[in-house]
């Protein structure tokens, strides 16, 4: 099987190089055009989506397991005078 490496780089910060599988490199190819940004710029978009989602996971968790305790969204605002 082919593949196809990207190396991700922009303004100064640290470089990756993946290798992804043609039909997934394809799809971030067509994915980055019609948006009109950089491969570069989805591939980033899309780690930090992803870690995002997991940190969100892991508080979720704390949550329901009763060692971290929510605030409502309204208490919030009050105390911001919001």
């Amino acid at each position: 099987m082919s593949s196809h490496q990207f190396s991700l780089s922009d303004l100064g910060e640290s470089c990756v190089t993946i290798t992804l599988p043609p039909d997934v490199a394809s799809l971030i190819e067509r994915e980055a055009k019609a948006a009109r940004r950089s491969v570069a710029a989805m591939l980033r978009e899309w780690a930090q989506d992803h870690a995002d989602g997991r940190e969100a996971a892991r508080r979720l968790k704390k949550i329901e397991s009763g060692k971290v305790k929510s605030v409502a969204a309204e208490d919030v605002y009050k105390r911001l005078g919001v």
